[in-house]
């Protein structure tokens, strides 16, 4: 059996809980999945995907400030069974980061 890395001691960010659709891409295969919770350096997601340690996924979500779906490419950096894991931003557009971090503002510490 594969070991899982949980990831949780190099947090950097912190998250929020917070459910919203979401479209993965892995290779050719494209499925709809939710959005688990949310930081600036990624999300946590459930879907039928099944996810490698080190995958480059591309996650496509809406947030409330843009008008236009972020499409963010994301590596995976830990996994839980075999339809949850955490999924890591590489690069978000300076616009991207901004509309996540004014939803961010709206969660309690």
């Amino acid at each position: 059996m594969e070991a899982q890395y949980s990831g949780a001691e190099k947090r950097k960010h912190s998250r929020f809980e917070w459910r919203a659709p979401v479209t993965l891409t892995h290779g050719d295969t494209i499925v709809e999945g939710e959005i688990l919770n949310i930081s600036l350096g990624g999300i946590l997601v459930n879907s039928s995907l099944t996810l490698k340690y080190g995958d480059k996924i591309t996650a496509k979500f809406s947030v409330p400030k843009l008008q236009e779906p972020i499409v963010a490419e994301c590596t995976v950096r830990w996994i839980s069974g075999e339809n949850e894991g955490g999924l890591n931003f590489i690069g978000l557009k300076a616009i991207e980061t901004w509309a996540v971090n004014q939803l961010l503002r709206q969660f309690p510490e």
